[in-house]
């Protein structure tokens, strides 16, 4: 009886370090520092999709008005999925995307199987049995609706490549990742892909300098000189008028 008791409280204490004992998503979860203030407050359950595709995923996301709140990036056996849409309520997330990309089958070590005595005397008896699992690298986008004055002019960008920088002749342009739909810059006609150069004939490299340049013609419709295609253009976008309560500086 007491070796069926060593053997029961082994087999509690391998499931209680287990992975699926705690919550991986959060233990490995890195927030982007957003203001929750700037979201829509999410009332329903989470949302959970698998990806095949999370570039394409999320960019299909932040396009329909969505930003990222955090991710978590791991490997491991594959993770219940309830882990991350607990971590979703938690961080007033409405939407999780998730991706598995299988990374190996590891062999050795053994666990422990309990089973119940046969013969109506009660116990447990366990033995060892070899063990394997799969191990999945696991990544996951937590998003949140953005508040429609939150938005801005609609565009997220990326600073240019030094190859796109060569080819324009300029490293202070900027490469549009995606256009959020409804905005200023959907309306302007600015695609996925373009290289904007200048708005309002400035420089908008760096995040200080467009929201200076955002607060300085707020409610104004001003020139956009972008590249699309290797082709010079030049867009007109109205600025969005400043909120209540915000001066410019």
């Amino acid at each position: 009886m007491k070796r069926n008791s060593r053997i029961l409280f082994a087999c509690l204490a391998l499931w209680a370090s287990s992975p699926a004992y705690s919550n991986v998503f959060k233990d490995y979860f890195h927030s982007y520092d957003k203001n929750i203030a700037d979201f829509i407050v999410n009332k329903s359950p989470p949302k959970i999709y698998n990806s095949v595709d999370l570039d394409a995923d999320a960019k299909r996301l932040i396009e329909d008005g969505y930003d990222l709140l955090g991710s978590s990036s791991f490997i491991g056996p594959q993770t219940d999925q309830k882990n991350a849409i607990n971590l979703a309520k938690k961080i007033h997330s409405e939407i999780v995307i998730i991706n598995y990309r299988f990374v190996e089958r590891v062999s050795g070590g053994t666990r422990i199987v309990m089973m119940p005595v046969i013969g109506g005397y009660g116990g447990m008896i366990g033995g060892a049995h070899p063990m394997s699992f799969d191990r999945y690298e696991q990544t996951a986008l937590f998003f949140a609706k953005l508040a429609p004055e939150k938005i801005g002019w609609g565009v997220r960008w990326d600073p240019l490549t030094t190859q796109q920088a060569t080819a324009t002749g300029s490293a202070k342009g900027v490469s549009v990742r995606a256009v959020v739909r409804g905005s200023p810059a959907f309306d302007a006609n600015v695609l996925s892909g373009d290289i904007i150069l200048t708005l309002a004939g400035e420089d908008i490299s760096t995040p200080e300098r467009l929201l200076k340049v955002k607060a300085d013609y707020a409610g104004q419709s001003v020139p956009l000189s972008i590249i699309r295609a290797g082709q010079p253009q030049t867009l007109q976008l109205r600025l969005p008028a400043l909120a209540a309560g915000q001066t410019k500086k």
